[in-house]
């Protein structure tokens, strides 16, 4: 019986150990909630209109915490939509009921959303590394594969958005 319980512990422990919750913070050690009560503004961008926390002018002390809690907020979403997906990585077998296209949609404008926000408050550079670094520890080169690359293989698109979406929040900004 004590053997069985030190067999259960450890699996427990392992799989802690191997749990991808980091405290909501996929950048950084600030625990990413944004409050409803900070307010929303829309801003057209890349084709679509974005709700964003009306934090995102930078004006008021504090609102640096707001966007870059909104952008982890983003990027937890990426993660847990590829997550999801690639959850037995190398061996995932896809659904065939799976919406791919509601995926795809939901993950891109996830992705554009983290990078936009990260780059208002200087941590594209971070969340960027912090998704490559999620995805490497799905590979296992002793045994021949490699992270998947569901976020790398978007992260140029994304970035060309994210630079329009800061754009035009510059210019809502500029012009509110």
């Amino acid at each position: 019986m004590r053997r069985q319980l030190v067999l259960i512990l450890t699996v427990l422990a392992l799989a802690a150990a191997c749990s991808d919750d980091d405290g909501g913070s996929l950048f950084g050690s600030t625990t990413a909630t944004v409050s409803q009560t900070v307010g929303n503004v829309v801003v057209e961008a890349a084709g679509r209109a974005w709700e964003l926390p009306a934090a995102v002018c930078l004006r008021a002390g504090g609102d640096a915490e707001v966007v870059r809690a909104a952008s982890q907020e983003e990027a937890s979403r990426v993660r847990s939509l590829v997550g999801n997906l690639v959850s037995g990585w190398p061996t995932t077998t896809y659904s065939l009921s799976f919406d791919y296209p509601a995926y795809e949609e939901d993950l891109h404008a996830a992705g554009v959303a983290a990078l936009g926000l990260a780059r208002l408050v200087g941590e594209q550079a971070a969340l960027e590394e912090a998704w490559v670094q999620w995805e490497q520890a799905f590979a296992n080169p002793e045994g021949g594969w490699g992270g998947p690359e569901e976020i790398s293989r978007r992260v140029d698109r994304w970035r060309a958005e994210a630079e329009t979406l800061a754009g035009a929040i510059a210019d809502y900004c500029a012009t509110g």
